[in-house]
C-alpha cells in the first residue's frame, strides 16, 4: 500500500482558510520502490509523485502492521493495530459487518467533528452490509455499516477487491444499477497469471458460500455495466465532481483509495510500452498520471479499449 496525504490552503481568509484542505490517496499494493524518486534503479517513472515528493515532504521511514486491503485500510482510518479486532489474518470478503465497530473514531469523524466536508471515492473494502442474501436481494433497500456510517458525508465507490464480487458503481447507500448478473473471472492476456471482470455476464449463478477466509468460491455478483478498467476514470472523475460541488465555504477531507495497481493489471493502450517493467510498470504509470494529471485536466479524453 502506499500513501499520499496533500494538504492546501484555498479560498480567501475566512475561517475555512486557516483549515487546509486534506486529500488521503491511497494506493493497493504499490510497492515502496514503485516510486522513481525513492528508486534509482526504478525500471518506469512517475513524475507526478517524484514532483510531490520534491516539492513537500517524503516520508521514507514509514511502517505498516499489516500491508494487505482491510487491515491496512483499519489502520489508517481509525489509527489502531488491526490485530485488537476481529481480524487476525487475510482479508474480508465485499459482504460482512464492518471491521470499524460502531462509535468508533475515524478520520473522517474526527474532521467533520471539526466543521470539514467528508468524502471517500473508491475501494472501501472493511465489510458493508447488503440487503438481503445472494438469495434474496433487495436492492431497492440500503446498504448499512459502510463508509456514510464511518464519518464520511459522501460515498461513491465500490465495496472490497473486484474478486470478491458485489461489484457495481456504489454512490451513498445504493447502487447506481444493481448488480444482478454473475460472472467469473476472465482471463488477462495483459499480465501473467491474472484476470479480468468484464461484459458478457450471466443471468443465474450457483450459490455458494464464503469459505473461511471470506472468499466466495462461485460466480461473483456484478452490475450489467461494471467493467474494471474504468475503475481509476470514474473515481478520479467522482473525486474532481464533489470538489467542484461541495460548500466552497468549509474546509474537506478526501479519501481517495485506488484499485490500482493491485490486479486486474489493466492498463490503458495509451500506457502500454512504457517502462521496463512490463503491464504491472504500465499500470503504475497509468495510477501516476490518473491521480495528478487527471486531476489537472479533468478533460482528457480516455480510451477503454483493452
Amino acid at each position: 500500500m502506499f500513501v499520499l496525504a496533500m494538504l492546501s490552503l484555498t479560498g480567501t481568509l475566512s475561517a475555512a482558510a486557516v483549515r487546509p484542505n486534506v486529500i488521503v490517496i491511497y494506493t493497493d499494493d504499490q510497492g515502496y520502490g514503485d516510486v522513481s524518486c525513492l528508486n534509482p534503479d526504478a525500471k518506469f517513472k512517475t513524475p507526478n509523485l517524484d514532483r510531490l515528493a520534491r516539492e513537500g515532504i517524503a516520508f521514507t521511514d514509514g511502517h505498516c502492521s499489516d500491508t494487505v486491503c482491510t487491515p491496512s485500510r483499519y489502520g489508517l482510518l481509525t489509527g489502531r493495530y488491526s490485530w485488537r479486532t476481529e481480524l487476525k489474518r487475510g482479508v474480508f470478503a465485499a459482504e460482512r459487518p464492518c471491521l470499524i465497530a460502531e462509535g468508533r473514531m475515524t478520520l473522517a469523524s474526527l474532521l467533520r467533528g471539526q466543521g470539514y466536508q467528508t468524502a471517500m471515492v473508491g475501494k472501501w473494502h472493511l465489510g458493508m452490509d447488503f440487503p438481503g442474501d445472494r438469495k434474496t436481494r433487495d436492492w431497492s433497500q440500503p446498504v448499512t455499516d459502510m463508509p456514510l456510517d464511518k464519518g464520511f458525508d459522501y460515498f461513491w465507490g465500490i465495496p472490497a477487491s473486484m474478486n470478491y464480487g458485489v461489484l457495481a458503481w456504489f454512490e451513498g447507500r445504493y447502487a447506481k444499477v444493481p448488480p444482478t448478473q454473475y460472472t467469473q473471472k476472465k482471463p488477462n492476456t495483459l499480465a501473467l497469471s491474472d484476470y479480468r471482470i468484464m461484459p458478457p455476464y450471466e443471468e443465474t449463478a450457483k450459490v455458494t458460500v464464503a469459505d473461511k477466509s471470506g472468499r466466495v468460491r462461485g460466480k461473483l455478483e456484478v452490475a450489467p455495466d461494471f467493467t474494471d478498467i474504468e475503475c481509476l476514470d470514474r473515481f478520479t472523475t467522482k473525486a474532481i465532481d464533489w470538489m467542484t460541488q461541495r460548500d466552497k465555504d468549509k474546509p474537506f477531507f478526501l479519501y481517495l483509495p485506488y484499485t490500482s495497481p493491485h490486479k486486474p493489471v489493466i492498463p490503458m493502450k495509451r500506457f502500454r510500452g512504457q517502462g521496463q517493467a512490463g503491464a504491472y510498470g504500465e499500470f503504475v504509470i497509468e495510477t501516476d498520471w490518473s491521480r495528478f494529471s487527471r486531476l489537472n485536466s479533468p478533460t482528457v479524453p480516455l480510451d477503454f479499449s483493452i
